[in-house]
């Protein structure tokens, strides 16, 4: 049990510190947000890419426009800046929501990582007081062992010791109450004869 929440508690720790640095990585993007959008319309080697010639052909519309209406050009200018300020926006609101679910995964690991800490502590005690306990009762049975014993067969002590055991023992009881209704079913000279 012990090393299966140490193990848990590792595992935690990892997934912890990958979150975290997730989250470093997510913030520079933000950071940094202003220039994805330039770099969505070039390509490799800074050639332009479909998107980019999608936009010049709207401009080109908004260009031939302008020689007929101002308001027009106006109008369309405006439609290709709102379109490229809602990509940015959504793009940014992306990755605020995708750094947002980071950040509270990354708390209720934490939580659990310290949860499992505790737990791992409050196991780490319980074996080192049954391990103390141990080498305590070691001990004693080390000196119940070298304890010198001078006394006697007949000690009372010792006689009074095996019949408390043996009054302990249901089966010694049992054949002990065997043996005296044998005993007391026998004729006198069987008795006679057994006590001889």
């Amino acid at each position: 049990r012990f090393h299966e929440l140490d193990k848990r508690c590792r595992d935690f720790e990892n997934a912890n510190n990958e979150l975290k640095q997730l989250n470093i990585q997510l913030e520079k993007d933000l950071l940094s947000v202003g220039g994805v959008t330039e770099l969505f319309r070039r390509g490799p080697e800074g050639k332009t890419s479909d998107s980019n010639s999608n936009e010049t052909i709207i401009i080109e519309d908004v260009l031939n426009q302008s020689s007929t209406s101002p308001a027009s050009f106006k109008g369309s200018f405006s439609h290709v800046s709102s379109r490229d300020t809602t990509s940015d926006e959504a793009l940014t609101a992306i990755v605020i929501s995708q750094r947002e679910r980071f950040h509270i995964r990354n708390v209720e690991l934490e939580n659990e990582n310290v949860s499992l800490k505790q737990q791992t502590n409050i196991f780490q005690n319980e074996m080192d007081k049954l391990r103390s306990d141990n080498i305590k009762l070691y001990e004693k049975i080390k000196f119940v062992q070298n304890y010198p014993t001078t006394r006697g067969t007949d000690d009372p002590i010792d006689r009074y010791s095996r019949g408390y055991d043996a009054s302990l023992d249901p089966f010694t009881n049992f054949t002990k109450q065997e043996k005296q209704k044998k005993y007391e079913s026998l004729k006198i000279h069987e008795k006679f004869a057994l006590n001889f």
